[in-house]
């Protein structure tokens, strides 16, 4: 039976009650799962972390809006290069985020002739909206690209 549009559901989610201990005040190490309402495919009362993650994706989306020039070229085509490229990523703080952003080469809108973005990226986690290169590790969204781009 289907739901009618906007109306709430039900999401089944599982967390690792360790994770979930910091909300109860008590740990096990078991996993639990979480009945977590779904409205019009958001989730309600997100996990700190998923909320932190879209603090910062709006924070990132406000730096590209913004004006902030990344280094969109050249793309790396082929594994040395790309492989220099994370070598660089790795030697940045790692709190430094517009760095990250700048020598990643993020824009806010799909690019080149082929209109890449991070939908089509084998390092983009779609339901977490979420770049998982480990040297990038920043929530994305799946509109954006970057110079790290790869099938």
């Amino acid at each position: 039976m289907m739901a009618a549009p906007g109306a709430a559901s039900l999401h089944r989610v599982a967390f690792p009650q360790s994770q979930t201990a910091r909300w109860r005040g008590r740990a096990t190490g078991s996993l639990r799962q979480v009945n977590t309402p779904v409205k019009n495919g958001t989730a309600e009362n997100l996990p700190m972390q998923s909320e932190q993650e879209h603090q910062l994706r709006t924070k990132i989306g406000e730096m590209l809006r913004s004006g902030l020039k990344t280094k969109t070229e050249p793309f790396p085509e082929n594994d040395a290069a790309f492989s220099r490229l994370l070598v660089e990523l790795r030697e940045l703080a790692p709190d430094d985020l517009e760095g990250k952003l700048v020598l990643s080469g993020f824009t806010d809108k799909p690019y080149g002739e082929d209109q890449m973005r991070c939908q089509e990226c084998m390092y983009y986690l779609v339901h977490r909206r979420w770049c998982d290169l480990p040297e990038l590790a920043v929530p994305v969204e799946s509109n954006w690209w970057c110079r790290l781009w790869r099938i």
